[in-house]
């Protein structure tokens, strides 16, 4: 009888999961087995399934495709092969993160119903756009729909007349930083909607500076937790203001900092071969050792550094820039190389070029205080020490 129930039981669920609707999202392959019947996949927003393959194609490594499942990612697979998939647009009334902006800010997504609009004598319906933190507006569309019609509706500078401005029968909207306004001409818009979609990004309340230049007491611990298997880290810095010494460190994380094969331990730093000082890159992992030298001959310059290895980077233990940061206080480095500029530092996913976060020199709004801003997740990271930064002047 219990077999009965369980029978009865895993039917009734099935048949539910195929009531659901077909949903589609967009993926990376990561790697695919050797018979084409399964590929492991990273959906747009992080997360990774392994799933089969259905879509009749050859897939290889970085190729775009679509997954199609009913309840869960992880229940679905792959439908189809294509070179750019394009995700599934979804307009909401409420704010949706869609993408990242020219300046690698976050770029949300509102769209907003104006009803009813205006009549001949009162042509101007206002509503609040409610966005919190407004960085820039930087596009907006809207359609005017009414009974038996459609059409675009064009966004036009309102004067300081106001509707009154509006050319005679024309509608159109205007938008202020916490406004918008839906204008109609002398024809009766009372029974019409106006849709109106606008992308926008928030204010970080932070104001971005050239670079700060460290000095040697200055350092800067964040949360984040690198995996050199699977990402890199693209320094630009210069070091053309001090005499550098061997052993200095102006990133890294680990267990210890020595031997120079403590576990999970990665870092960059200025090493000494024969007199002449060049920055050392390197990481290990308890097994394997990965550590590369740049020439010393372009340590004085701007330069942009990439740590890359193929080996685990520290999993538990954040990064610290301008320094090493230890597990405990015993393991922990906070000096940094004196007098380093640094103008950003960016972690990339290698598999699908991801930028991760992109660290860039800030000044806090509220208290001036200077740090690194991520401008991918927000996230601002003060100076560890009472000693500020040097920054332009």
């Amino acid at each position: 009888m219990n077999k009965l129930n369980e029978l009865v039981g895993k039917l009734a669920s099935e048949r539910i999961s195929q009531m659901q609707p077909v949903k589609r999202e967009s993926a990376v392959v990561l790697s695919v087995d050797s018979l084409q019947q399964k590929a492991r996949v990273r959906l747009t927003g992080g997360t990774e399934h392994e799933l089969l393959n259905k879509s009749s194609e050859t897939l290889t490594e970085g190729d775009s495709v679509w997954i199609e499942y009913r309840t869960l990612p992880s229940s679905g697979y792959i439908a189809l092969r294509s070179g750019e998939p394009v995700p599934r647009r979804v307009y909401s009334a409420t704010e949706q993160c869609i993408g990242t902006w020219i300046d690698g800010s976050a770029l949300f997504e509102k769209t907003y119903v104006v009803s009813p609009l205006g009549d001949s004598t009162s042509r101007a319906v206002t509503v609040s756009l409610g966005i919190s933190s407004l960085g820039e507006i930087v596009e907006s569309r809207g359609q005017l729909i009414g009974s038996g019609f459609s059409r675009p509706l064009e966004c036009m500078p309102i004067g300081t007349d106001g509707a009154s401005a509006v050319p005679i029968d024309a509608t159109c909207y205007s938008l202020s930083d916490t406004d918008l306004t839906v204008y109609n001409g002398t024809t009766d818009r009372s029974s019409c909607k106006a849709y109106v979609t606008v992308r926008y990004t928030r204010s970080s309340g932070y104001s971005e500076i050239e670079y700060i230049r460290s000095t040697g007491q200055q350092f800067v611990d964040t949360d984040i937790y690198m995996d050199l298997s699977s990402q890199r880290i693209e320094f630009d810095c210069m070091f053309s203001n001090f005499e550098p010494a061997s052993g200095d460190f102006f990133f890294g994380a680990a267990t210890a900092i020595s031997p120079i094969t403590s576990t999970e331990k990665i870092a960059m730093f200025m090493d000494t071969i024969s007199a002449a000082p060049q920055v050392a890159m390197g990481s290990y992992n308890g097994a394997e050792l990965t550590e590369t030298t740049a020439s010393q001959n372009i340590w004085a310059e701007r330069h942009t550094w990439t740590l890359v290895g193929g080996c685990q980077g520290s999993t538990a233990v954040p990064i610290r820039l301008f320094g090493f940061r230890g597990d405990v206080p015993a393991n922990d480095i906070v000096f940094s190389i004196v007098q380093m500029t640094l103008y950003s530092a960016k972690i990339y996913d290698n598999t699908s070029g991801t930028l991760l976060h992109n660290l860039v020199p800030a000044q806090r709004d509220t208290d001036g205080h200077i740090g690194l801003l991520d401008k991918i997740t927000g996230s601002f990271y003060d100076n560890g020490s009472s000693t500020p930064f040097v920054i332009p002047t």
